[in-house]
């Protein structure tokens, strides 16, 4: 099964089917530096070649390990990684990486530096991925100085790529995308995801944080991708995104491309305590409006008093 993927993948690098960057970016990508341009164009065509390997199997049984009691990995994690470092230290061989499944065989992160550095999760929403639940993607972020500048989103199955450059704006499929404006969380939709968390105290918290927020939004939803969630209120389908009240929180790779995504649409990133967003935190609060965000903050707080 796995060479079939690896053969999916390596044809989608060979074959020109898609227009790697649409060409209303395209037209954008005059006014950005080249490295910058031609990073944007090799994550492209990187998440595509790996979102093929995610359809390939996506409805089939996986193979898998577990990280944790709920944490899993499978076959296609590690392949897809590998093939986007491989493509991306032929591409840039004087960049840096950090990724999921390399991390966790390493047992622990790599410190983020100011040189420049891809955050790769290659199979992001892995349990929705085992189950068949089409909500999973590839996320490919780029980082120099210690920022990200660069974002790359592929669902494989529905068709969706998110991009987005720092000063140039986030795209989907070619479509400039912004987020809601929703300034209230009366009439929001908002995503909370639980992560992994599964001890007593740990899960109080998050349902005390879900009722609390649940009373005074619209409705509450669980996408089970953290890449997806920031990608979906860049583009206005939610209004907000919160995890991490009870330590639960996501890892660089599953902030990285869609933190661009989001700022360049306008929502504003934060921790779920309304305190200036880290990459290496472990809550996130991501907001169409500052108002929202402060508005959801100040809930969590009072609910975890």
């Amino acid at each position: 099964m796995i060479r079939g993927a690896e053969a999916i993948m390596a044809d989608g690098l060979s074959r020109k089917r898609h227009r790697k960057v649409p060409e209303a970016l395209t037209q954008r990508l005059g006014g950005v530096e080249a490295g910058l341009a031609e990073r944007m164009e090799t994550a492209t065509e990187l998440a595509l070649a790996a979102g093929e390997a995610i359809k390939l199997v996506i409805d089939q049984a996986k193979d898998i390990e577990n990280k944790g009691a709920n944490d899993l990995v499978t076959a296609t994690d590690k392949a897809n990684e590998e093939l986007i470092f491989q493509g991306l230290r032929r591409a840039f061989p004087g960049d840096e990486f950090i990724g999921e499944e390399s991390s966790a065989a390493a047992g622990e992160i790599a410190a983020l530096t100011a040189a420049p550095t891809w955050i790769v999760d290659p199979v992001d929403g892995t349990t929705n991925f085992v189950h068949g639940f089409p909500m999973t993607c590839v996320s490919i972020g780029f980082a120099r100085g210690g920022r990200v500048d660069l974002g790359v989103i592929y669902n494989p199955c529905s068709g969706e790529m998110y991009q987005a450059i720092r000063g140039h704006g986030a795209w989907l499929n070619g479509k400039r995308i912004r987020a809601s404006g929703s300034t209230t969380l009366a009439g929001s939709l908002v995503i909370t995801e639980y992560g992994c968390q599964r001890e007593e105290a740990a899960m109080t918290r998050m349902m005390d944080c879900t009722r609390a927020v649940l009373r005074k939004c619209r409705n509450l939803r669980q996408v089970g991708s953290g890449a997806l969630d920031l990608a979906f209120v860049a583009c206005g389908r939610f209004d907000a995104v919160y995890s991490g009240v009870a330590g639960e929180g996501w890892k660089p790779w599953d902030y990285a491309a869609g933190l661009v995504m989001a700022e360049e649409a306008g929502a504003t990133m934060l921790s779920v305590e309304g305190q200036p967003f880290d990459l290496f935190g472990d809550s996130v609060l991501c907001c169409a409006t500052r108002e929202l965000a402060m508005e959801i903050a100040e809930i969590v707080r009072t609910a975890q008093a």
